[in-house]
């Protein structure tokens, strides 16, 4: 099922974003329909046939006055709110990566690979400036739906072929016998009266993939990958997604991506119900750079202790019990920064609602490893020097690393690289790398801030808290390639954020990453 769906997004997205292979269906009844069309904005519900060929008349569905909702066999949608003027953005954006790109997508593209899609070819009176859809089922089975900017010309273009369609207040539905029974209510009575979005959307109906014909399948693969505690968790969380929707703004500087999910009334409900908005104070006590991954914000997690609790009883391990239960109580601030190959380091640190308990957790975690003898961690030799720092706020624990493999030497040196963690005042801190003890000793302190500025990493944190988002992860992965200064490329931020019934989040990745990726390229 997990194939089976992201095989038909896919072709889908590619299909009409830039001009892949399209997916495809099985052969369709050979019927033709006749519907006038609408006289009003709202008419009154009607039953139109389906007419034509040497078939005999087949019911239509009524279309509805009054919007319904999705069915559960829908799955996706593709929605182009004017297809001529966002692919036309798109390729900018095509050709901005890698002249000549563009050319490839267009509104004329758009409709050509939706034709082949639903079993048809040559439609017209098709209208690129307004509305064009792909609605996927759960049959595998994609309906289009169109503007209409000249019906004459639609009906004269469909009665070559014998595929059957639907025409309802200036709007078409193209699809086989099937899927437009299904679809068709709710596609013509809602998806089209629907505000119109500036920029391509991709629906996912994950309540309905969930729920669906193939839902059973999708569990069971679930829980293949993640384990059946997790993969339940996951289970349930997708069915409380009633739609996720992803938005793809593309120019020449770049593309953003905007996702939203809306959030029935349940768990995950109530989980999204408690996030508060990020200060990044521990970010910001870290230092905003230069990093090559620098992520930070404030998850409440408490509602997932029981699950990780549960996960290190089903592993009979008393460890993992303690180490599940105190993950679930990280509910405040939380900074991380990475920088690697050319001066490997790491630092962290996130507030704790239960210090004492950590800080005995952390001490018994590190009494057990310095009593180990030939004791190795990631495939180094590992010395523990317990309290190797001491503040009246805590101690620190010292983990010296010895690399002994080729590729850890080339990165590390041959001397032994340092690590330090262990809990400060309310705060779980760490460093590792080149510089760990002073960083350590700064991040020991109660008003301690490690040096260094990085402009556009701290330009992304404070977009972050305009949006009031609760989370946000900085990535300058050219940075970590070496090919660049930090400076010369704008990192790609994601961000998450949340209301009383919505999960918001976006990624921005910026032109100079993209072509500089592209370069990078074997």
């Amino acid at each position: 099922m997990l194939n089976t769906t992201k095989n038909a997004l896919r072709s889908s997205l590619l299909a009409l974003c830039l001009g892949g292979a399209a997916c495809g269906g099985s052969s369709p009844a050979p019927v033709v329909p006749e519907a006038p069309p609408a006289a009003s904005a709202k008419p009154a519900p009607t039953t139109p046939t389906l007419v034509g060929g040497s078939a005999a008349a087949m019911p239509l569905p009524t279309i509805p006055a009054d919007a319904v909702e999705a069915p559960v066999g829908l799955m996706a949608s593709l929605i182009l709110g004017n297809p001529n003027h966002q692919l036309t953005d798109v390729g900018v954006f095509l050709d901005a990566a890698q002249p000549g790109m563009g050319a490839i997508v267009s509104g004329q593209s758009a409709l050509m690979q939706l034709e082949s899609m639903v079993g048809v070819m040559g439609i017209g009176g098709i209208d690129l400036n307004n509305f064009l859809a792909a609605l996927i089922l759960d049959s595998q089975q994609t309906v289009m739906v169109a503007k209409i900017a000249d019906e004459a010309s639609l009906r004269q273009s469909m009665e070559k072929v014998s595929v059957p369609y639907i025409i309802h207040n200036g709007f078409v539905a193209i699809g086989d016998g099937a899927s437009l029974q299904e679809v068709a209510p709710y596609a013509l009575s809602n998806l089209v009266t629907q505000k119109k979005s500036e920029i391509p959307l991709f629906n996912l109906h994950l309540a309905n993939i969930t729920q669906g014909k193939k839902g059973g399948e999708l569990k069971r693969e679930l829980r293949s990958y993640l384990g059946g505690v997790i993969a339940d968790q996951v289970n349930m969380g997708m069915k409380q997604v009633s739609l996720m929707q992803i938005g793809l703004e593309t120019d020449q500087m770049g593309l953003k991506l905007h996702v939203t999910a809306d959030v029935k009334p349940g768990m995950l409900r109530t989980l999204i119900g408690k996030q508060q908005p990020a200060a990044y104070t521990n970010v910001e006590r870290i230092g905003t750079g230069p990093w090559g991954i620098l992520a930070g914000g404030r998850l409440d997690l408490t509602m997932l202790s029981p699950m990780l609790a549960e996960l290190g009883e089903r592993s009979a391990s008393p460890l993992l019990i303690q180490v599940g239960t105190q993950l679930g109580e990280l509910v405040g601030e939380i900074g991380i920064a990475v920088n690697f190959p050319s001066k490997p380091q790491v630092a962290f640190a996130m507030d704790l609602t239960n210090a004492s308990a950590t800080a005995k957790l952390v001490d018994v975690v590190m009494s057990y490893a310095a009593k180990e003898k030939n004791f190795t961690m990631m495939d180094m030799k590992t010395k523990v020097k317990l309290a190797a720092i001491k503040t009246s706020k805590g101690k620190l624990h010292e983990l010296k690393f010895t690399a002994s493999k080729p590729q850890q030497i080339a990165t590390l040196g041959k001397k032994p690289v340092s690590a330090y963690w262990g809990v400060m005042g309310n705060s779980l801190v760490g460093t590792f790398g080149i510089d760990a003890k002073k960083n350590a000793r700064t991040l020991s302190k109660a008003n301690g801030k490690m040096k260094g500025k990085g402009t556009n990493i701290a330009e992304a944190i404070a977009l972050s808290k305009s949006k009031k988002e609760s989370a946000m992860v900085a990535l300058d992965i050219v940075g970590l390639q070496e090919r660049r200064p930090f400076k010369d490329v704008k990192p790609v931020v994601l961000g998450v954020g949340f209301t009383s019934e919505q999960i918001h989040g976006r990624a921005d990745v910026p032109m100079e990453f993209i072509v500089e990726m592209m370069s990078l390229r074997p």
